[in-house]
């Protein structure tokens, strides 16, 4: 007698299919990355410690905006950390030193004692912790 013997694929959580090829939210739009060719859904699993599907752009210099499904510039400047999209709006995360002034991440290094800074026509000005003020640009003690 001729017994046919069956394979079968135990698919990772989140992906089904005859290969496991499919993701199933971005198959289920859970995850919308739009239809742009230049994008594509992807997903990231760690053995069951972390798994989601997400939206790559598939040219690595951008960035994808879940806010109008595009992949996009998102330059923040050298002392950037990250730079990301929010609701359709251009966010970077920058280095200890450094202030993001809503396009890119300036260079704001007023000492250990600030809280931050701002920077108006003239130059930055250094926002120090109480008992310090800003001298030359570092927050000093008073």
């Amino acid at each position: 007698s001729h017994i046919e013997k069956k394979r079968s694929c135990h698919c990772i959580e989140g992906t089904s299919g005859e290969h496991c090829q499919v993701i199933d939210d971005c198959y289920n739009k859970v995850v919308d990355c739009g239809t742009s060719d230049n994008v594509t859904c992807d997903y990231y699993h760690n053995h069951g410690l972390t798994a989601y599907a997400f939206c790559r752009c598939k040219d690595r210099d951008l960035k994808f905006d879940p806010y109008d499904k595009q992949c996009k510039a998102c330059h923040c400047g050298d002392g950037a950390t990250s730079c990301n999209f929010i609701d359709g709006v251009k966010t970077c995360s920058c280095n200890r030193g450094f202030y993001y002034n809503g396009d890119r991440c300036r260079d704001c290094d007023c000492g250990d004692d600030a809280e931050g800074c701002t920077f108006t026509k003239s130059g930055k000005i250094c926002i120090c912790n109480t008992g310090y003020k800003d001298v030359g640009g570092t927050c000093e003690s008073e």
